[in-house]
C-alpha cells in the first residue's frame, strides 16, 4: 500500500524489443485490460486504468521508454488528495508487468 499525495508506485521493466516497437507491443496488452490510452509520443504512453464514469477509484499509468530500452511505468491516482491507494497502484504495475513478460516468454519458445 502507498502513501503519499498522490499515491503511486513506479518499476522498470527490462525489455528485448526494439525502442520503435515497445508501443506497438503494449498497445494490445493495453487493450486487453480494458485500458484508455489517453496520449501517446515517441517516449511516452499516458494510460486511464478506468472508465471515469464506472469507477471512483481511477489510476493513471505513464510508461515511459527509458534511454537504455528499458521502460519505466508508473501508477498514480487521479485525484492528487488521495494519500492511500490501498495497493491498486502496485496491482496495475504487477499487472502490466505480468503480462509483458508473458508475452515475451511466449515469443522466445
Amino acid at each position: 500500500m502507498a502513501f503519499g499525495f498522490p499515491a503511486y508506485h513506479q518499476e522498470k521493466i527490462d525489455l528485448t524489443i526494439p525502442r520503435n516497437k515497445i508501443f506497438s507491443f503494449l498497445e494490445p496488452i493495453i487493450g486487453s485490460f480494458s485500458w484508455s490510452i489517453l496520449e501517446s509520443t515517441e517516449n511516452q504512453m499516458l494510460v486511464r486504468t478506468k472508465d471515469r464514469l464506472l469507477s471512483e477509484h481511477i489510476e493513471y499509468v505513464r510508461i515511459t521508454i527509458l534511454p537504455s530500452g528499458s521502460i519505466q511505468v508508473r501508477s498514480e491516482c487521479e485525484y492528487f488528495l488521495t494519500c492511500f491507494d490501498w495497493g491498486r497502484n502496485k496491482k496495475n504495475v504487477r499487472k502490466l508487468q505480468s503480462a509483458i513478460h508473458g508475452i515475451l516468454s511466449q515469443m522466445r519458445e
